[in-house]
């Protein structure tokens, strides 16, 4: 059966109980099928063989018994309350222990807790339990590590700072370095998930995602194009703006030797 889970719960660990339908054995006829006080009697069509033969010519062919359905007994009065099928439905409600670290798809083995056997001397079948776990709004899991995008304004990521970040237990404070660029990496070793097999625990992976804000009131432009010039990157401009430049510059030059003789 499944079972949805949080991202945190299925990182975390956790305790779920869930009701299960199952076939158990009978407890009016202690799963022999037959009405208490009678028995199972020998099939008089297949004489306890649970087949018959059937003659095809030069050929005898075996199929299975009509009458016992291959069981080789027959069931003269069957129990009133599980109609000689020996099982009835029983609903229980089961505790399940989720593991840290258990990720979307995983499949928990719970021995004993599935229908009974067909026979009396059998155990319990099991359960199988199949995790669906939640996409997280902040994390993103990769194997065992834990991943999160911090975001940082221009200011931030230039200059450094100290920021307070969530993990699957509590804050943490980081150290953003002076001069951090986009998409770079802090990896806290350790503070990832649980291995679902004991395996210890992943990293925690932090992404640095520069925002650039799309809208500029006059004040910020401003302080902006006067920083502009500490800024700039050398670039190899095109022909087309190279001409510019220099036609820009030598009109600037004959203004500037007009008002000179003058």
């Amino acid at each position: 059966m499944a079972m949805d889970l949080t991202f945190l719960e299925a990182a975390k660990g956790t305790t779920r109980d869930i009701d299960v339908k199952r076939h158990i054995r009978c407890g009016t006829c202690q799963g022999s099928g037959a009405k208490p006080g009678t028995s199972k009697t020998t099939c008089k069509t297949c004489q306890g063989h649970g087949q018959v033969a059937h003659r095809q010519g030069f050929f005898t062919i075996a199929t299975e018994c009509p009458k016992c359905h291959g069981s080789g007994v027959f069931i003269e009065e069957k129990c009133s309350t599980c109609k000689g099928t020996t099982q009835v439905t029983e609903s229980a409600k089961v505790t399940v222990n989720v593991p840290a670290g258990v990720d979307d798809g995983t499949r928990l083995r719970m021995p004993g807790y599935g229908d009974a056997a067909p026979s009396k001397q059998g155990p319990a079948g099991d359960l199988y339990i199949v995790f669906r776990v939640k996409a997280d709004a902040q994390f993103t899991r990769e194997g065992d590590d834990l991943l999160l995008d911090v975001p940082l304004s221009f200011s931030e990521a230039a200059l450094g700072t100290h920021l307070l970040i969530p993990t699957l237990t509590e804050e943490q404070e980081i150290k953003v370095p002076a001069g951090t660029q986009p998409m770079d990496e802090l990896t806290l070793k350790g503070r990832g998930i649980a291995n679902v097999r004991g395996k210890g625990h992943g990293n925690m992976v932090i992404r640095f995602v520069v925002q650039v804000p799309k809208k500029l009131d006059s004040d910020a432009k401003e302080l902006i194009e006067q920083l502009a010039p500490h800024l700039s990157i050398p670039r190899k401009h095109s022909k087309e703006q190279e001409e510019k430049g220099q036609k820009k510059s030598s009109t600037l030059g004959r203004l500037f030797r007009g008002k000179k003789k003058s």
